[in-house]
């Protein structure tokens, strides 16, 4: 878990500039600067939210997902 906290420190600095300042953060820079992609970062996220919290914190990604697609269904039959 603390190996999963040191790679998330980047994100901070990242976060503070982009926060503070008009700054695109596209893919290639965010892996330049995490030296990871961003779903590898989402994957670190969700590792250390199931060491905090168990497994059931994965329904809540399964959630989001399942709202995603019913958005962009709505989106697409123009409701």
């Amino acid at each position: 878990m603390l190996e999963a906290l040191d790679r998330l420190d980047p994100v901070i600095s990242m976060r503070n500039e982009v926060a503070h300042n008009v700054l695109n953060i596209d893919e290639k820079e965010f892996s330049r600067r995490l030296q990871m992609r961003s779903d590898e970062f989402i994957g670190v996220l969700f590792f250390l939210l199931t060491q905090l919290y168990g497994e059931d914190i994965r329904k809540l990604r399964n959630v989001y997902e399942r709202y995603n697609q019913w958005i962009l269904q709505g989106l697409r039959d123009g409701k």
